[in-house]
C-alpha cells in the first residue's frame, strides 16, 4: 500500500509540474512575440508591456492555441517520457502484436516471443486446485504467479550478490505456504545463514506448518539428532516397520550405517585410496557389531549409546587381536558365527578377520585413519550436543506424518568441519521420505515433499544423488539445488565420470541469474540455441570505382557469453526442458512479502538426560559379552544335562564312569565304588560276587544321581577346558565333552590305582 500511495503521488506531481511549466513556456513565448511584433517592445514598462502581449494574442490567435498545444505536449512528453514509451510499447503489442520469435517463448526485453502463450502456460492464480510446484515469479498484487507446469527438479545459478534467495527461494515459500491445505507440500530447507527462517517462520507457522529445525551453529536451539538412530529403529521397532519382514528391516539398517559411514569427512581421498576404504571397512564393522549385539541382548547395549562415541573407542589395536588374547567383542562374533551358524554374523567375522590379517603397522594406521574422521565427534562439545537421540526429531514419525512440516538445516558456512552433516542429514531425511511412500498404494507420497538446499554447491556429497534425482519425481518428491556455478557439483565425479553430467541433466528446469565462471557461461549459452542472422559483405573495384555487397546467413548464439556476464540483475533466464527459453523480470521478495523477523525457540536440553553424555566404555560392554556368555554356557549345560535325564542321560555305562572318574575322583565316594569294583573282579565265590555286584550298582547309582542332581555336568565343562586350556587345544570351547575326554585321557583306566589305595 505505501508503495502505490508513493507511486500515484509522483504521478500527481509529475502532473502539476508539466502544467506549471507549461504555462511558464507559453507566457515566456509570447512575450518574446510580443517583442518581435508588439507595438510596446519595452518590459521596463509592465503594465504597457502586458497590454500590448495581449493585444498581440488576440490578433495572432491561431498562432498562439497552436503554439500552447505544442508546448504542453512537448512538456508533458519531455516529463512523462518513460511512461508515455512504456504506453507505446502496450498498444504497439495490442495492434500488431509481440515480435515473433524462433528463439524465446518470451523475452520480455526483446519483446519477442509470445507473452500470451506465456501467461497461458504458466500464470495461475491461488485456487483450492492450485497444485504446488516451482515457482518463476509473481506479479506485484500477488494476483498472478507464475508456476512450472510439470513435476520436475531445478537448479538455480547464481553467484553471491545476485539475489537468488530474494528472487527464488523465498517467493517459492511464500507461494508454497498460501496453498489450500491439502496441496501445501512438506518442505526440507537448508539455511546457513537463518534468514529464510527469518523471512518465513511466522508465515508458515500460520499456515498450519510444523516446523523442525537442527541448527549446527547453535546446538542450544536445535533438536537433537543421532544419524545412526535411524538404524536403529529399522531393527529395534516393530511398531514402526510392522510392514517390513525382518530381513528387509536388517539389510534397510546395514544401508543406512554403509551410507552414514560413506558420508563422514574423508576428506578428498578417492575411494581407491586403501587407507579410507579400510577405514571406512573398520567403521561399518564396528556399528554392524553393535546393531547385532543389541538384536541380541536388549541389555548389552541401548539406543543411547549406538553412536560414533562408542564406535570410536573400538578404534585401538588393544579391543582387536594381539599377540596372547582376542578381545571379547571378537570371540562373541565367532562364537555367533561358526557356533551358532547364523549369517549376518558370519558376514561381520569374515570382515573383522580380514582386518585382523593385515600386518600390525599397516592396521594400525587404518585404525588411526578412521579415528581422524571420528574426532569431531569425540571433541566437538557443540555437535555432542545436536548428536543425541530424542522424540521430538524422528524422521520415521515426521515423514510419516499427514500433515505439512517444515524441516530448517542451519550450519556455520565458515565452519565446513560439521558441514558433512547436513549431506548426511539430507541423505536420512530422503530415505524416510521413500520409506513413507513405499507404503502407499502408488509408492508416491501422498503430500509433495520439496527439498530447497540453499548453498548446496559448498556442501559435501550426498551419498547416490544422482540416483536420487533421477527417481524422486516419481515419488512425489523434488530437489531444487541452489549453487554458485555448474563448477561446484564437479565432485560428484569421484563417484565415476560423467556423474555430476547426471546431476545436471535431471534437473529439468534452469533458472539462471548470474555466474562468474566461464565454463557456466557456456553452457548457458549453448542451451540457449542459436539464431540465424544476415550477414553482408562489401567489395570494391579500384579500376572503375565500382562497389558491391552480397548478403549471407550465419548462425549465432541467441545470447553470447559477454551478453549474459552483462545481463540486468533483476533478468532471470529459464531454461525448461520441452519449451524455448523464457527471459522474465524478477521482484524481490522483500519488496513485496513482509518479514516475520522469527526466531525458533524450542530448547530441548532439558530433554537430554546426564547420561547421554557419559562416555560408554567399551570393557563394560566386554564384561556384559563375558557375563551373557556364561550365562548363556550355564543355560546351555543345564540344557544338556535335562536331556540327558529325559533320554535315560543317553550315554553308555562307560561315558557315564569316565565322567564320574573326573568328577569324583578324588572323593570317597570314587574310592568305595573303586575297592567295590576290585573285590568283585578278584572273588570266585559266587554267593560273595552277588554281594558285591549288588553293592556296587548302589553306589553307581548313586554317584550318578548326585552327578545328575547337582548338575556336575557343568563342572565336568570347566574341568576340561581347564585341562585344554593349559595342554593349549585349538577352539576347546567348541568341542563337546566326550571329544575333550577322549583327548584329554585317551588311556584313562576305571581301576584304582595304588596311589589311590592309600587315600581310602
Amino acid at each position: 500500500m505505501d508503495d502505490e500511495r508513493i507511486a500515484k503521488g509522483k504521478i500527481v506531481g509529475k502532473t502539476l509540474l508539466s502544467i506549471i511549466t507549461s504555462v511558464f513556456l507559453f507566457f515566456a513565448f509570447a512575450f518574446i512575440i510580443n517583442i518581435l511584433i508588439g507595438k510596446n517592445k519595452s518590459p521596463a514598462n509592465y503594465q504597457l508591456f502586458w497590454k500590448s502581449t495581449v493585444n498581440v494574442m488576440k490578433t495572432k490567435t491561431n498562432i498562439f492555441i497552436y503554439t500552447g498545444i505544442g508546448i504542453v505536449i512537448f512538456t508533458f512528453a519531455f516529463i512523462f517520457g518513460p511512461q508515455i514509451k512504456s504506453l507505446g510499447k502496450k498498444i504497439s503489442k495490442y495492434l500488431l502484436g509481440a515480435k515473433a520469435s524462433q528463439n524465446w517463448l518470451w523475452n520480455y526485453r526483446l519483446n519477442e516471443g509470445s507473452k500470451s502463450k506465456y501467461n497461458k502456460l504458466f500464470r495461475k492464480m491461488i485456487t483450492d486446485k492450485t497444485e504446488a510446484n516451482w515457482l518463476f515469479t509473481f506479479s506485484k498484487s500477488q494476483k498472478y504467479w507464475y508456476i512450472n507446469d510439470k513435476d520436475d527438479n531445478a537448479i538455480v545459478n547464481g553467484p553471491p550478490g545476485s539475489g537468488k534467495t530474494h528472487r527464488v527461494i523465498l517467493p517459492n515459500i511464500e507461494f508454497m505456504a498460501q496453498l489450500d491445505y491439502y496441496k501445501k507440500p512438506h518442505l526440507i530447507i537448508s539455511d546457513p545463514k537463518k534468514e529464510i527462517i527469518k523471512f518465513t517462520g511466522k508465515l508458515l507457522e500460520e499456515n498450519d506448518y510444523k516446523i523442525y529445525t537442527i541448527d549446527f551453529s547453535e546446538p542450544k536451539l536445535s533438536l537433537k539428532w543421532n544419524p545412526l538412530s535411524y538404524a536403529w529403529d529399522l531393527v529395534k521397532n516393530d511398531n514402526k516397520f510392522k510392514d517390513l519382514t525382518m530381513e528387509d528391516r536388517i539389510n534397510k539398517a546395514l544401508e543406512v550405517i554403509n551410507n552414514v559411514i560413506e558420508s563422514l569427512n574423508w576428506g578428498k581421498a578417492t575411494n581407491g585410496n586403501m587407507w579410507i576404504s579400510q577405514g571406512k571397512k573398520s567403521l561399518i564393522v564396528i556399528a554392524n557389531f553393535l546393531l547385532f549385539l543389541a538384536l541380541d541382548d536388549k541389555n548389552l547395549i541401548h539406543k543411547d549409546n549406538f553412536n560414533f562415541e562408542t564406535i570410536a573407542s573400538l578404534l585401538n589395536t588393544s579391543h582387536w587381536e594381539n599377540d596372547k588374547k582376542i578381545s571379547s567383542w571378537i570371540l562373541y562374533a565367532k562364537k555367533r558365527a561358526l557356533v551358532d551358524n547364523d549369517y549376518y554374523w558370519k558376514k561381520i567375522y569374515n570382515n573383522i578377520e580380514d582386518l585382523s590379517k593385515t600386518p600390525k603397522e599397516t592396521f594400525g594406521g587404518i585404525l588411526a585413519e578412521a579415528q581422524s574422521v571420528l574426532n569431531v565427534f569425540n571433541n566437538d562439545e557443540n555437535l555432542k550436543m545436536i548428536l543425541r537421540d530424542t522424540d521430538s526429531f524422528d524422521l520415521v514419525n515426521i515423514a510419516s506424518d499427514s500433515k505439512p512440516f517444515a524441516i530448517f538445516i542451519h550450519y556455520p558456512d565458515h565452519k565446513p568441519t560439521s558441514h558433512f552433516l547436513v549431506s548426511m542429514l539430507v541423505e536420512q531425511i530422503y530415505q524416510a521420505l521413500i520409506e513413507t511412500a513405499n507404503k502407499t498404494d502408488t509408492l508416491k507420497l501422498d503430500r509433495k515433499a520439496f527439498f530447497l538446499l540453499d548453498e548446496f554447491g559448498n556442501l559435501p556429497v550426498v551419498v547416490n544423488f544422482d540416483n536420487k534425482l533421477t527417481i524422486c519425481r516419481s515419488r512425489n518428491i523434488f530437489f531444487m539445488l541452489v549453487v554458485q556455478d555448474y563448477n561446484q557439483i564437479k565432485k560428484y565425479n569421484i563417484y565415476g565420470e560423467g556423474t555430476a553430467q547426471v546431476i545436471k541433466n535431471s534437473c529439468q528446469v534452469v533458472y539462471f541469474l548470474a555466474s562468474n565462471d566461464e565454463q557456466t557461461l557456456n553452457d548457458i549459452s549453448k542451451a540457449l540455441g542459436t539464431k540465424e542472422v544476415v550477414a553482408k559483405s562489401y567489395t570494391s573495384s579500384n579500376t572503375n570505382n565500382n562497389s558491391s555487397s552480397t548478403e549471407s546467413e550465419k548462425s549465432k548464439p541467441v545470447m553470447e557469453v559477454a551478453e549474459l556476464k552483462s545481463k540486468k540483475p533483476d533478468d532471470l533466464i529459464i531454461i525448461k526442458n520441452g519449451y524455448k527459453p523464457i527471459l522474465i523480470k524478477t521482484l524481490l521478495a522483500y519488496k513485496y512479502f513482509s518479514n516475520d523477523n522469527y526466531v525458533y525457540t524450542k530448547n530441548e536440553s532439558k530433554l537430554i538426560r546426564n547420561a547421554d553424555f557419559e562416555l560408554f566404555d567399551i570393557r563394560s560392554l566386554e564384561k556384559l559379552i563375558r557375563i551373557n556368555a556364561a550365562e548363556e554356557k550355564q543355560n546351555n549345560q543345564n540344557k544338556q544335562i535335562d536331556t540327558n535325564n529325559n533320554e535315560n542321560n543317553g550315554l553308555t555305562e562307560t561315558q557315564k564312569i569316565k565322567r564320574m572318574k573326573i568328577v569324583f575322583g578324588k572323593l570317597k565316594l570314587w574310592y568305595e565304588y573303586q575297592n567295590t569294583k576290585n573285590d568283585h573282579m578278584r572273588t570266585l565265590i559266587p554267593h560273595k560276587k552277588n554281594i558285591l555286584k549288588g553293592k556296587l550298582d548302589r553306589i553307581f547309582s548313586q554317584m550318578w544321581d548326585q552327578y545328575v542332581n547337582d548338575d556336575l555336568e557343568s563342572d565336568l565343562i570347566n574341568i576340561l577346558w581347564a585341562e585344554a586350556k593349559e595342554k593349549q587345544i585349538l577352539n576347546y570351547h567348541d568341542l563337546d565333552a566326550d571329544t575333550l575326554i577322549d583327548l584329554l585321557h585317551p588311556d584313562q583306566k576305571l581301576q584304582i590305582n595304588k596311589n589311590d589305595k592309600t587315600k581310602t
